[in-house]
């Protein structure tokens, strides 16, 4: 008997060891895929929760004032690289941040374009108590893997994402 799982089909009453076809083990694959991204996505949504509830910031904004904790002096461009966004969403987001005056530009002495980035006390203060992004623990656990595999994720990602952006404009979102 076949039951629909996630819209794969999963054969049940399989033993321990029992052949299996190419296509039970291709949908058992595929299963498993969508199960490591329910984990990955679930992780990301619940500690967003806690860093949003607790901090009373967006997590992106949180992300970056850890960050800039980890390396103090970055520029604009190379906090905006390592969160992964476009240079012009990062000055609003540091905009922001500055406002509540959690960080301060320093264009330092030698070149006035250069803009460094830093916490201030009040930022410093208030990662204390806030717990880390889990962004950046993805990120940093992504820079295990090796350069081949992640050339390979990258590939296989890509064509996942192309394919859910295809479903979405066709209505199957």
């Amino acid at each position: 008997m076949e039951q629909q799982v996630g819209g794969l089909r999963q054969e049940e009453g399989k033993r321990p060891g029992e052949k299996r076809s190419n296509t039970d083990e291709k949908n058992q694959r595929a299963l498993n895929i969508l199960r490591s991204l329910r984990e990955i996505s679930s992780f990301l949504q619940g500690n967003a929760k806690l860093v949003e509830v607790q901090s009373q910031l967006n997590p992106l904004l949180a992300w970056g004032m850890w960050e800039l904790h980890d390396n103090p002096g970055l520029k604009v461009s190379e906090l905006a690289d390592t969160l992964v966004i476009h240079k012009s969403t990062c000055s609003n987001m540091l905009n922001k941040l500055q406002k509540k005056n959690l960080v301060y530009k320093d264009r330092g002495n030698q070149d006035q374009r250069v803009v460094r980035l830093y916490l201030t006390g009040e930022g410093t203060q208030m990662l204390e108590t806030m717990p880390r992004p889990d962004q950046g623990a993805i990120a940093r656990a992504l820079h295990d893997f090796s350069a081949a595999d992640l050339a390979e994720m990258e590939k296989i990602l890509g064509r996942l994402a192309s394919a859910t952006h295809t479903a979405k404009d066709e209505g199957e979102a």
